[in-house]
């Protein structure tokens, strides 16, 4: 979920294991530049599942639907988290689509909970002027395939993860007594309402907004003033010190800049990757594997179309 604090978590097992140099430079070629950036090992925390209620089964039915109708709405998904990067990305969901596939209950853990809410997923995503179907990938993303479950610090809690601030922000109430993220329903609507948000601050871009879901809102700030710093030579200034300051003029100045400047470029997470500035910074703050986040949005979303009909049985314990 979306949290400043947030070292970058996420629920996905690592794919394949590639190093992060080799990842990155790969991303880099794509656009044409250098990575120079150090390894790393490790990868997502676990998530501890606290109400388990219900056991999910899960029967995948391959969608009886043409191959171009197919390949126009695997190009929105990719369109929609890497706008004109969609190509270059193609090659690295499909990858990650073929490693989730290879693993043993994939479809409890990736599916599940997204197809069980879909309804409320997709009418939240329209609320809020969200794609539904990368919406339903961050579901897919963010639970280990439950509807209640708690990150290994204790800190994100439900469906999609969420922190105590982030659920606050949202008008749910999560105190000693209550603690309102447990509730499904209202966890994916404050998930949503915290992504819609981030889009609006950054330009319309949905992309950086599910990015921003994953490593911090703060974290893509500092992305952005680097990068455009380095390609634009435009200093955007601090978000952080805005923040820390409490200065609401700074704060909207550089948001208006930043949303300017991201609607002018285009940029998308992958290209951020490959930037060997931003590069930097984010290999120092976040630990390994972060950059897989927007690639395993879209091949779960990917997967979610091409196998959509998923069967829910609930078992009382």
């Amino acid at each position: 979920g979306s949290q400043h604090k947030n070292k970058g978590k996420g629920v996905v097992p690592a794919p394949r294991q590639v190093s992060r140099r080799s990842f990155l430079r790969a991303i880099a070629a794509t656009v044409g530049v250098s990575a120079a950036v150090p390894t790393g090992v490790g990868f997502l925390r676990g998530l501890t599942r606290v109400s388990a209620s219900q056991d999910v089964k899960v029967a995948l039915i391959p969608k009886d639907t043409g191959i171009a109708e197919q390949q126009q709405k695997e190009d929105q998904v990719l369109e929609t988290v890497f706008g004109s990067d969609k190509q270059q990305a193609r090659a690295r969901v499909d990858e990650i689509k073929s490693d989730i596939l290879s693993q043993p209950g994939f479809g409890d853990m990736y599916l599940a909970m997204p197809k069980k809410f879909e309804n409320h997923i997709r009418e939240q995503a329209k609320l809020n002027g969200l794609d539904g179907d990368v919406v339903m990938g961050v579901v897919g993303i963010e639970n280990s395939g439950g509807e209640d479950v708690i990150g290994d610090q204790g800190a994100a809690r439900g469906v999609m993860q969420l922190w105590e601030d982030t659920a606050r922000d949202q008008g749910l109430v999560v105190n000693n007594k209550v603690d309102e993220r447990a509730d499904p329903y209202k966890n994916i609507a404050a998930g949503v309402q915290t992504l819609g948000s981030h889009k609006k601050i950054l330009g319309g871009n949905e992309g950086l907004a599910v990015w921003a879901f994953n490593i911090g809102f703060g974290r893509v700030m500092k992305s952005l003033q680097l990068y455009f710093a380095d390609i634009k030579h435009y200093n955007i200034g601090s978000y952080s010190y805005a923040i820390e300051k409490q200065d609401p003029v700074l704060r909207q100045k550089i948001e208006k800049d930043a949303a300017r400047l991201i609607r002018e470029t285009g940029v998308s997470p992958h290209k951020i990757l490959a930037n060997p500035v931003a590069q930097e910074y984010l290999s120092g703050e976040l630990y390994p594997h972060f950059e897989d986040y927007s690639y395993k949005v879209a091949a779960i979303a990917q997967l979610l179309q091409e196998q959509p009909k998923v069967y829910v049985a609930a078992t009382n314990h």
